[in-house]
């Protein structure tokens, strides 16, 4: 097994799992042995077979198929214990009779050697690159996703496509990925002929929503109630064992049920902390859609009023001055703890960053503020409005029950000024983030000061809370990579040096830090109005 950012970047590759029992089991990998997808499932799991000789037991429990060819299946079916489960993978750069087009041909053929309960799904846009595990079968699902590249000349004409694909039920012709999930079926139940039933692995899956970060640690499957039909959404981690985050999430979502009755609708609500013994946090369905960046960009006003009432409206839930601890809590201990990085043997200047921030933010500690529930993550997909232009908030798994003040509108701010300066990389991300703060028209600095008032703070507090606020941004991103590292082969100082030099939030922190910020005038003035009133 590797250690390195190729490999642990490959697990999403292996996020098929989760259409079903993510528990792999046994398993027999049937393709060309330099093939990515068999090096994720060793970067899981050692004992991988690949390409026994036959004839050869039987008993695994899924079987792993790349670049099929006519044979493939039955050999599979032969390796497999009876239930066992199949995974092929359809590619349009393979050969004709391995293209998603041939999709019809692989169904017969699999169920021929023996497969059941046949499902195909879409990996939008690619196995590669994929965000969105699809059903095909699932013509709602199907034309959600092509709605996602509505908003441009080129991509309305994409999502034209794509509908009319989905209507003439020929996805398959234009999809670039494809795979076929399927069971062996017991001597019971074999038969000849084509499958008929054709039920997929979870009747109630509608997508399976799957983040290409490296730093995530969870798969999202998009659900609804077989009973009620209501949405659902069940958040899986990626790593079995890696269960604190979804713990932490159900834990804050239940206190914040309890303390903000109001606010009931706005974010989910827990149903479950496990699926079928397997660590899954199940949630109601929020209303409404992401603030994308072209909405924010579009109607930059209307978003941050919508926003910035939301975030007044979560509740206050101490002060520092009855809490001791919150400096070593907030600010201290997480900041340490993305300090030990460096000494790992990488040489990003954590160390000094950490040192500077921390003697920075101690400015707070001679005044006392409220401690506030905080999201920690508020920015595009987390962030949803609906057609009232109610907003509502999902994933939690960032949040502190007792935050600092101007967090999460700092943070709603930045992506703010990315959509209205419409940058994407981190370079420009950076520039967009100085002009709105510091720039000649700072008008971000100007709502961070009016709602730091309203929450009762002294506005000349906005440069240590600042940089409080991108301090602990970045310091959330050491212990989500030890937890990823070391479940796949230890700690990699490699791997977090290279992530952590592409994180946006450490750029705009590391800016932050060595430009002075505290120096900086982003509080003692009234700037002229932005280019939009709010």
């Amino acid at each position: 097994m590797t250690t390195d950012v190729s490999a642990l970047s490959l697990l999403p590759r292996l996020d098929w799992r989760f259409l079903g029992d993510p528990c792999l089991g046994e398993t027999v990998f049937l393709g060309d042995a330099g093939h990515p997808m068999l090096t994720a499932l060793q970067a899981v799991d050692a004992t991988v077979a690949v390409n026994p000789p036959l004839p050869h037991r039987a008993g695994f429990d899924t079987a792993v198929v790349v670049a099929p060819l006519e044979d493939t299946l039955r050999q599979a079916a032969g390796l497999l214990r009876p239930g066992g489960r199949l995974y092929v993978q359809l590619s349009r750069s393979a050969t004709p009779w391995q293209r998603p087009s041939s999709l019809r041909r692989w169904r017969d053929l699999a169920s021929g050697a023996g497969f059941g309960e046949i499902a195909a799904y879409w990996h939008v846009p690619s196995f590669e690159g994929c965000a969105h595990v699809v059903p095909i079968s699932d013509r709602h699902a199907l034309h959600q996703v092509a709605r996602r590249h509505q908003g441009t000349t080129r991509g309305a004409f994409k999502s034209a496509m794509l509908h009319l694909a989905t209507s003439a039920r020929a996805t398959p012709c234009v999809a670039a990925d494809v795979s076929m999930v399927a069971r062996l079926r017991s001597d019971a139940t074999t038969a000849s002929g084509p499958d008929t039933t054709s039920v997929a692995a979870d009747a109630t899956t509608r997508l399976l929503v799957t983040p290409r970060f490296r730093t995530s640690r969870h798969v999202v499957r998009l659900a609804s109630d077989p009973v009620t039909r209501a949405g659902l959404v069940v958040k899986l981690p990626r790593i079995s064992t890696d269960t604190s985050g979804i713990a932490h999430e159900a834990a804050v979502l239940r206190e914040l049920a309890e303390r903000w009755p109001a606010g009931r609708g706005t974010f989910p609500v827990v149903r479950a902390l496990h699926v079928e013994g397997h660590p899954a946090l199940v949630e109601t369905k929020v209303r409404g859609t992401v603030l994308t960046h072209r909405y924010v960009a579009r109607r930059p006003a209307e978003s941050v009023r919508a926003v910035r009432s939301w975030i007044e409206s979560l509740p206050v839930s101490g002060s520092t001055s009855t809490d001791p601890q919150w400096f070593g809590r907030l600010v201290e201990q997480p900041l340490s703890e993305l300090a030990q990085w460096e000494s790992a043997g990488n040489s990003t200047g954590l160390s000094e960053l950490v040192r500077r921030t921390v003697a920075a933010a101690s400015l707070l500690c001679d005044h006392d503020l409220p401690l506030v529930f905080e999201h920690g993550d508020v920015t595009c997909p987390n962030v949803f409005m609906d057609r009232d232009g109610r907003i509502s908030l999902v994933d939690w798994e960032l949040a502190e029950p007792a935050g600092l003040p101007g967090t999460d509108m700092m943070h709603f701010l930045a992506f703010v000024s990315f959509a209205v300066a419409g940058v994407h990389d981190v370079p420009g991300q950076v520039r967009a983030f100085h002009d709105s703060f510091f720039g000649p028209r700072p008008w971000a600095a100007r709502l961070a000061r009016s709602h730091l008032r309203q929450r009762g703070v002294d506005e000349q507090l906005l440069a240590p809370l600042m940089l409080a606020t991108w301090g602990r941004y970045a310091a959330k991103i050491g212990p989500r990579l030890r937890r990823l590292a070391t479940t796949v082969d230890g700690e990699s100082p490699r791997l977090i040096a290279s992530v952590i030099a592409r994180d946006r939030d450490v750029a705009i922190w590391r800016s932050l830090v060595t430009s002075g910020v505290t120096n900086r005038r982003t509080a003692s003035f009234e700037p002229e109005e932005p280019p939009w009133v709010i």
